[in-house]
């Protein structure tokens, strides 16, 4: 059964790995604005971008090649009926956001590149954002005259008894008040108070463009959100020990079987927005069982002395174990029409709720034998840490998965033995929503 398994897992991976050739590819009308000031309308490979991209792929019809643009060879793009970028040649901050970083460089830094910006509110001022390559939120004011301000926070570095503190400065809250917005001081107690982030900053731009003509259109593009998604799972797995060491010679020796148990339980997904959802984090809380079985066979010639008792002969090791496993993943998921194949993998922690080890076997008490079944770990560990990896797919409201997860087992802390307990699992989902 394990080899099937095993077989089975391999193709599914192939598989996995062959959807990266299709299905990624979203093309959706749009325009290209040439740097000519031409327009040339098509299709445009929309991947809902997080990070602001540099290059894109477009097709006059559906049919025809497809062409590659970069920044330098275009003024701008949209999408119908989605976003909007437009090129933009200015400085940008690429001050640290990390503290050890601003420690070890101070100073700000500021560099020219060459960009598009998504456009996220339109008006007589515009607000404009950019994800550069360190992840770091950019956000532009196109003010009246044409001219585009980065509204500025950044972190800075002071020192008290010689220690470096880092603290935040909002930079931008005085931009907005005392230079772009100065002649609306209604609108200063809402600075005060904001984040830098786009619902914060979109909502202070509106308000602006609103007072300055009520009866003039403001454009405002929705903010991608994450999405929520609860379900319930269900399957069964296959679980073996392997130990090392140097005592529990029976353990060493002990052949187990990869026995079948059940699991069940709950899932709540959280698809990470835009990038059109391919990333989520998937979280799960299952009642799982891991009964296993295992023999062994000494010789004469392999006793050990091991807690007051030699094992002579043929006897079995019974690991039973059940309990609550709360796993947390990374999942990529491949968009396609018809399904969605994904990938993910990420850390279980188990709790164990009944945990019982024991061994059978033939004990030498200096002269006397005897058969007799003791328990091995009296107080196997009750926590267990593993490593999981997957893949699987879904399709409508059912996903199936076959999962790895690599763990420690329940054992005693003292103990001088290691243990390797490998699971795999067959699982299908259901969601909710």
């Amino acid at each position: 059964m394990f080899k099937t398994f095993k077989v089975a897992l391999a193709v599914s991976f192939l598989f996995l790995l062959q959807t990266n050739s299709f299905g990624q590819k979203n093309f959706v009308k749009g325009n290209l604005y040439l740097s000519a000031g031409d327009t040339i309308s098509g299709y445009i490979d929309d991947q809902n971008w997080d990070r602001n991209p540099r290059t894109i792929d477009f097709k006059e019809t559906p049919e025809s090649a497809t062409q590659h643009f970069t920044v330098s060879q275009l003024s701008g793009f949209n999408l119908i009926d989605g976003d909007v970028y437009r090129k933009a040649v200015l400085q940008v901050d690429k001050t640290p956001t990390r503290h050890q970083e601003i420690i070890q460089r101070p100073k700000p830094f500021i560099v020219t590149d060459s960009v598009y910006l998504l456009e996220q509110v339109k008006g007589t001022i515009s607000l404009y954002h950019l994800l550069d390559e360190a992840n770091k939120n950019h956000f532009y004011i196109l003010k009246k005259d044409g001219t585009l301000e980065e509204l500025i926070q950044r972190l800075y570095v002071t020192y008290k008894n010689d220690q470096p503190l880092v603290g935040t400065a909002d930079q931008y809250k005085n931009q907005l008040k005392y230079s772009i917005l100065s002649d609306n001081p209604a609108l200063f107690p809402q600075i005060d108070k904001a984040t830098y982030t786009k619902a914060a900053l979109i909502s202070i731009v509106e308000n602006y463009n609103k007072w300055l003509d009520p009866n003039k259109t403001v454009e405002i593009k929705k903010i991608s959100k994450a999405i929520s998604k609860l379900g319930l799972v269900a399957g069964g797995n296959i679980t073996n020990y392997k130990f090392k060491g140097q005592a529990y010679d029976y353990l060493l020796k002990s052949q187990f079987d990869w026995h079948k148990n059940p699991m069940v339980g709950m899932f709540y997904q959280i698809l990470l927005p835009r990038n059109r959802h391919k990333w989520s984090i998937y979280n799960e809380l299952v009642w799982k069982r891991s009964y296993n079985h295992g023999e062994f066979d000494i010789q004469d010639d392999d006793f050990i002395f091991e807690q007051d008792a030699y094992y002579t002969g043929k006897g079995e090791v019974n690991i039973k174990a059940d309990y609550i496993g709360l796993t947390s993943m990374f999942r990529y998921s491949w968009a396609h029409q018809n399904f969605q194949p994904f990938i993910n993998f990420g850390l279980a922690g188990n709790l164990g709720l009944d945990i019982n080890t024991y061994v059978t076997g033939q004990e030498l008490y200096k002269v006397e034998n005897r058969v007799a079944t003791r328990e091995i770990f009296k107080n196997p560990s009750k926590y267990e840490l593993g490593f999981v990896a997957g893949g699987g797919m879904k399709i409508n409201k059912v996903a199936f998965e076959i999962r790895a997860e690599k763990g420690s087992g329940y054992l005693n802390s003292n103990a001088d033995v290691s243990v390797r307990k490998v699971m795999l699992a067959l699982l299908l989902n259901y969601y909710f929503n």
